[in-house]
């Protein structure tokens, strides 16, 4: 029995060794996903977002998504945490996008997840600012400052120096495709001449990526031109001496603040000279009162608005009336005999003109003659006329032409003379025994004389000795010769010889035809005609 016993136990020793009991394994869900990373990062930042679970048995899976599609399922399992860490550098189309963590290990129905919201940030674009550099003062003048690609929503505001602009500025924000921003700021502002080379600033603040107090910042040098203008609508005048003269200046733009008048470049002071008045900046035109010759000259006008000065110059030329004239010489004075007067005119400018007549018959210079002289001490002239000498005018007439006296009595040769000759003359033979001249209606054919090769002989058949032609007309010039041994005629007037074939108005004086005709008479033609 024992050794069956024994036997029995030897069996269940063997036994027990090879039954040995197997353990039950217990299956465990794992714990939720926690996520760690930033949810706002910086364009072009490199990011890492990290999911981690703990616990779960068997050891879960863990999986990041994006749009439901997987990018990354790498986990690392260590003791009873599984973490996966996904890494990325930021661009554009991130922003806004939602990573998804799920973890599981089938334990669980459907797998557990937890998502991270990313937004991110970028610096906005450099400003522009956009308007004119040149403006004329007191314009109201528009600039545009634009800033694009920043998010979050960046601010801006815009300053002349360091003083910034509060109204008349304005700035507008727009959401571009729900991932940046862009404002734009309008600036509407009226400088002044005192801005002038100063700077126009538009400063861009975007604290997420710039930080509190560094604005992005863009400028513009502004050249402020005066709007201050000036007109004169007359740049000369000529007033009459006694009377008043303006000399206008209009201020078209601006305001004046200071005018200032000179004459000849001296500073004219308006209120020691009693004749002046305006030439303010209440009044900036300058009347000159009760004009006198003395105020001629070159004046300047020079007006300002406190920055802009304009200049305008004008020239006054006063004219005054001469007083009235006076003549002197005699009243009365015997037929024939010679006058003189004397006119005197002065206190005229500019220079005046003189004439003297009788009835309506003005005397040319052959009877008067005129001479002026400034008067400086006056500014005018003085115009003299001296010796207007009147003459009565000089005629000769032959009663008579031809005389046939007696051997050696004694004959008269008469004339009528009427005038005031200065000399008389009587010439025998040669040429001429007339000083008469002849003149259309008063053409004289002079005594006449002819030669042959050995004698002269007064022609002793003249028809007129005075010949009084109608102008236009025809005058025969006769001669009678009673010589037959004539070799040459030659005709004179006035002394020298006459070139009959050079004149078409001029026929015979030749040895066929004696006698000299002479057609359409002409005044130049009068004189003394001789025959030799």
């Amino acid at each position: 029995m024992i050794g069956n016993v024994h036997r029995s136990f030897n069996l269940l020793c063997i036994f027990l060794v090879l039954q040995r009991p197997v353990p039950v394994r217990t299956q465990v869900p794992p714990g939720s996903p926690v996520i760690t990373g930033p949810e706002i990062i910086m364009m072009g930042e490199t990011v890492t977002l990290t999911c981690t679970v703990n616990g779960g048995s068997p050891p879960p899976t863990v999986k990041w998504f994006v749009n439901d599609v997987v990018i990354d399922d790498t986990a690392t399992t260590v003791g009873s945490t599984t973490l996966n860490s996904f890494t990325f550098t930021a661009v554009a189309k991130d922003h806004l996008k939602v990573f998804e963590c799920q973890t599981e290990n089938g334990v669980l129905q459907n797998p557990l997840s937890r998502t991270q919201f990313i937004r991110v940030h970028r610096t906005p674009n450099p400003p522009i600012l956009t308007g004119p550099t040149t403006i004329v003062a007191g314009v109201l003048t528009k600039w545009t400052c634009r800033s694009e690609e920043g998010y979050p929503m960046q601010s801006m505001s815009m300053r002349l120096g360091n003083a910034s602009f509060g109204r008349g500025f304005t700035s507008n924000s727009r959401l571009i495709g729900l991932k940046s921003y862009t404002v734009i700021g309008t600036l509407y502002w009226a400088p002044s001449t005192l801005n002038d080379k100063h700077m126009l600033y538009c400063d861009v603040y975007h604290k997420e990526t710039l930080g509190a107090n560094t604005p992005q910042t863009v400028g513009l040098l502004l050249s402020v031109k005066s709007n201050f203008t000036i007109k004169t609508p007359k740049d000369f005048y000529d007033p009459i001496t006694g009377q008043s003269a303006t000399l206008i200046v209009d201020v078209m733009s601006g305001k004046a603040t200071k005018v200032s008048w000179y004459k000849n470049n001296y500073l004219i002071d308006a209120s020691s000279n009693s004749r002046y008045s305006g030439g303010n900046y209440q009044t900036p035109s300058l009347t000159i009162n009760r004009v006198e010759l003395d105020d001629a000259g070159s004046y300047r006008a020079s007006v300002t608005d406190g920055s802009d000065t304009k200049n305008t110059t004008i020239t006054v030329s006063p004219k005054a009336t001469p007083r009235q004239p006076t003549l002197t010489g005699p009243t009365s004075l015997t037929a024939g005999t010679t006058g003189s007067w004397t006119c005197i005119s002065h206190g005229g400018f500019p220079l005046q003109t003189m004439s003297m007549r009788i009835g309506n018959k003005i005397f040319d210079s052959n009877d008067m003659s005129i001479y002026s002289q400034y008067e400086p001490a006056v500014m005018s002239f003085r115009i003299v006329s001296l010796q207007l000498t009147v003459k009565t005018p000089l005629s000769v007439r032959a009663p008579t032409t031809t005389y046939h006296p007696e051997v050696t009595k004694e004959v008269t040769l008469t004339v009528d003379i009427k005038g005031n000759p200065t000399e008389i003359r009587w010439i025998y033979q040669i040429f001429s025994l007339d000083e008469s001249t002849v003149s259309p209606t008063t053409t004289d054919e002079n005594p006449m004389m002819t030669n042959d090769s050995s004698s002269s002989t007064e022609s002793n058949g003249t028809k007129d000795i005075i010949g009084e032609p109608t102008v236009g007309k025809s005058i025969t010039l006769y001669i009678d010769v009673t010589s037959s041994n004539i070799k040459e005629v030659k005709w004179y007037k006035n002394n020298k010889e006459i070139h009959i074939n050079s004149d078409p108005r001029l026929s015979g004086g030749n040895l066929q035809t004696n006698s000299l005709t002479i057609k359409n008479v002409q005044l130049l033609m009068q004189g003394i005609a001789a025959v030799q």
